[in-house]
């Protein structure tokens, strides 16, 4: 394997792990991560763009969010319930007074930015999926 191809395989690998890592925990962002794994093995490894794209938590996510633009009602919802979730959580386990202060701030920032994303309209969700499903099928 060139070392281009190495290099852009293990950039997609760690991006995909932070990406993983993102869907448990609320601080690290998860579609950027997933986009830019993506991107590398498209580059590197058509095998590994095939397994991302099919797998079923992350290749509807990825191409939805790549060909529409826009997340889901439902995805944004869950997300922010995510977010607050594990803030609070965090907030009762940190006992130090700045760190507690600086939890909600974040997560009205992340909350805002989410919110921010466009919305995928729910008559425009079965026509994304089945397009995505085609084009797996394809993969």
């Amino acid at each position: 394997m060139p070392v281009k191809r190495l290099l852009l395989f293990l950039l997609g690998t760690l991006s995909l792990l932070l990406g993983l890592i993102g869907m448990l925990f609320p601080v690290l962002p998860t579609t950027p991560f997933l986009l830019m794994s993506a991107a590398c093995y498209l580059k590197s490894s058509r095998k590994m763009y095939a397994w991302l794209m099919k797998n079923r938590f992350t290749g509807p996510l990825i191409y939805e969010y790549s060909v529409t633009r826009a997340v889901p009602l439902a995805t944004k919802r869950s997300a922010i319930a995510i977010v607050w979730l594990g803030i609070g959580l965090s907030m009762a386990l940190v006992h130090s007074l700045p760190v507690r202060v600086l939890l909600p701030v974040i997560a009205l920032g992340v909350t805002w930015h989410i919110s921010s994303l466009k919305t995928l309209r729910p008559e425009d969700i079965p026509a994304a999926r089945q397009q995505y499903r085609q084009f797996a099928a394809e993969l």
